[in-house]
């Protein structure tokens, strides 16, 4: 069970150390959740669990995983549930990450997904590193 005000309560404090530019959401049972985020000024956008939205994300994550580029620290849970997980495919040869078919829990993995799925879309309207290089405080 997942207690939504927590997890409310996680990204507030997330976003005073840093610039939450969205939160992707899967549509199904986040409802209030997502209405409370936005009210509390945060872009929410739905993204579904579908072949249409995970595909594309989903076929990159598996680019990086066999280049070695996915960075992710070692960390245990992420580790543990990336082992976890199954893919479904389609006919027409789309991809996605199945819940059904995985045997743990697998949803880090499919947070990382649409994190990237979200990534290249804003890809394609370019960077503001396209013009000025990071800035570290």
């Amino acid at each position: 069970m997942v207690d939504y005000d927590r997890v409310r309560a996680r990204i507030n404090d997330l976003s005073k150390r840093f610039r939450i530019r969205e939160i992707a959401i899967d549509p199904w049972n986040a409802t209030q959740l997502a209405l409370q985020l936005q009210d509390d000024g945060f872009e929410v956008v739905l993204f579904g669990q579908g072949f249409k939205d995970m595909t594309a994300p989903t076929k990159e994550w598996e680019k990086l995983v066999i280049a070695g580029d996915l960075r992710h620290g070692g960390h245990p849970v992420l580790r543990w549930m990336a082992a976890s997980v199954a893919v479904e495919t389609d006919a027409a040869g789309n991809l996605k990450p199945s819940k059904k078919k995985s045997v743990e829990r697998i949803d880090g993995v499919v947070a990382g997904i649409m994190a990237l799925g979200r990534t290249l879309l804003r890809r394609e309207c370019g960077s503001v590193y396209d013009t000025r290089d990071l800035v570290v405080f």
